[in-house]
């Protein structure tokens, strides 16, 4: 009876640990999820500010281009006025061209951020999506600092994914981080 006890003792001992390993992994892991998930908003209201400061600029832009033409409409002098359309203009021919080549280098940017995305993920599946964004980040010449306030997320934060980052990557002790990243890539380019 003593020796059923004891095992009985020792299974319910297991069984509580077991059971108390799994909610302690469970919770770390809603923990990872929630972190993803702040720095995805983070990243997300980055993109719409960035969004709402060229959405702004644009409009002040076709405002004073509006007011310039209402002045123009009052003139009444036709040499000033053709020299003054022909201004406004030039000055939409070079916003329409300057907005083609952003839009070029945007998709150009789309394009490399996708094969970055796809070798990173290819080559090193352990990494987060939020490790790879950084990595691309890095990759693009960005100081840790550009980082924090380009993804919203404090020094220590930015240094513990970049510890987590240099292990999943087994970066050499020594080596800087920025020069594998881009030695990583130049070679996969090649």
């Amino acid at each position: 009876m003593f020796s059923v006890s004891v095992l009985c003792l020792i299974a319910f001992v297991f069984a509580y640990r077991y059971q108390r390993r799994i909610n302690i992994q469970n919770t770390q892991k809603q923990e990872l999820e929630a972190n993803l998930l702040n720095e995805q908003i983070h990243f997300l209201r980055y993109k719409i500010e960035h969004l709402l400061t060229d959405n702004k600029m644009r409009t002040n832009f076709n405002e004073e281009l509006a007011q310039r033409i209402r002045t123009l409409h009052k003139s009444e002098n036709s040499m000033l006025l053709v020299d003054e359309y022909k201004s406004i203009l030039m000055q939409l021919k070079n916003q329409v061209q300057a907005e083609k080549r952003l839009d070029n280098i945007t998709d150009n940017l789309h394009k490399m951020e996708n094969s970055i995305e796809l070798k990173l993920k290819k080559d090193f599946p352990l990494l987060t999506k939020s490790e790879r964004e950084i990595c691309h980040l890095i990759y693009l010449n960005l100081s840790t600092k550009e980082i924090m306030n380009a993804r919203n997320m404090t020094l220590p934060s930015i240094k513990s994914i970049r510890y987590r980052i240099r292990k999943k990557l087994v970066v050499p002790k020594g080596d800087e981080l920025e020069f594998f990243i881009k030695q990583l890539f130049n070679e996969k380019a090649n």
